[in-house]
């Protein structure tokens, strides 16, 4: 009896001994995650996972360190591990971080997948997820009904899944959506590039070329390298007889985006207007020279 009761007592000191080591080498390799010393964090998980392989905590951390190191089939396959042995581990976030590696790779199903399970496990954030990869396979519907969801469950002051839905709304040519959703961002975004180009767009789509020239400028204030948007405030000068304007913003598109037609064909078109037809026909002629056909039928109408 006294050998068995001493037995008890070893055994159960290097039980408490070797969770206390579990504990330490997973603390070790969360801290040097955070220092972002992903090769000593996976080191130090590596050693956590030998004394209990069934520790979702460290396998999720596993992953994160091997995301970071570039390893991208090892952190597939310590997110997949992390969710065998607890599913819902923050909330489903080792199903968030495969889908979005599993997206890299263009392994598009089984990103779908991930997202999914991540929104059974009560993420919201994956509705955002899942919707931009909708879009991205312009299921325009479907992307709409995920950010609708994210919008009333997630962060209302998060400007994107605003931008993102009005995004889908004016690929389905829903214009006038898109610009509440797009104004929305820009109410808890003001100077965002992007979305004042979109918003550019949207106003242009729907002739209304003052509004769009307004936002295409706000655009270019906030960043004067956002090539597009002198096309489309170049676009809207032309539509409001400011032809002048127009090929000011049209020069300086060509002259960052010389091999792109769309600018000889707009900027050559205006110049016609402008009865300056020499530079309206070299224009169709770069524009053919690009190869676009429709050029050589505007030089018949107009060159001759």
């Amino acid at each position: 009896m006294k050998k068995l009761f001493v037995a008890l007592l070893v055994f159960v000191g290097f039980s408490s001994h070797a969770q206390r080591d579990e504990k330490d080498m997973c603390d070790l390799g969360h801290d040097y995650l955070l220092e972002e010393q992903h090769a000593e964090a996976v080191k130090y998980l590596n050693i956590c996972l030998d004394i209990d392989d069934t520790n979702a905590e460290a396998w999720y951390y596993r992953g994160m360190a091997n995301k970071e190191l570039g390893h991208i089939e090892n952190a597939i396959e310590d997110f997949s591990k992390s969710i065998q042995f607890d599913p819902g581990f923050k909330y489903g976030s080792a199903y968030l971080e495969r889908g979005q590696l599993y997206e890299e790779k263009g392994e598009i199903q089984k990103a779908f997948d991930s997202y999914s399970s991540c929104i059974e496990n009560n993420n919201s954030f994956c509705y955002l997820k899942r919707g931009k990869l909708f879009e991205k396979q312009k299921e325009y519907e479907k992307a709409i009904q995920d950010y609708d969801k994210y919008i009333g469950d997630g962060d209302k002051n998060n400007p994107l899944p605003f931008f993102y839905r009005g995004y889908s709304k004016a690929q389905l040519g829903l214009n006038k959506e898109a610009i509440v959703d797009y104004t929305k961002s820009l109410d808890l975004h003001p100077d965002d590039a992007n979305v004042l180009f979109n918003r550019g767009n949207a106003k242009s789509n729907l002739s209304d070329f003052y509004g769009a020239i307004e936002d295409f400028t706000k655009c270019l204030e906030v960043d004067t390298k956002y090539t597009n948007a002198y096309y489309g405030r170049g676009y809207c000068r032309a539509k409001t007889n400011d032809f002048e304007g127009a090929i000011q913003d049209l020069d300086v598109f060509i002259e960052k985006r010389p091999k792109e037609g769309k600018g000889y064909y707009l900027r050559g078109l205006v110049y016609i207007t402008m009865e300056e037809k020499p530079k309206g026909c070299r224009d169709f002629s770069r524009y053919g020279e690009l190869g676009h056909a429709a050029a050589y039928k505007l030089m018949d109408e107009h060159c001759k």
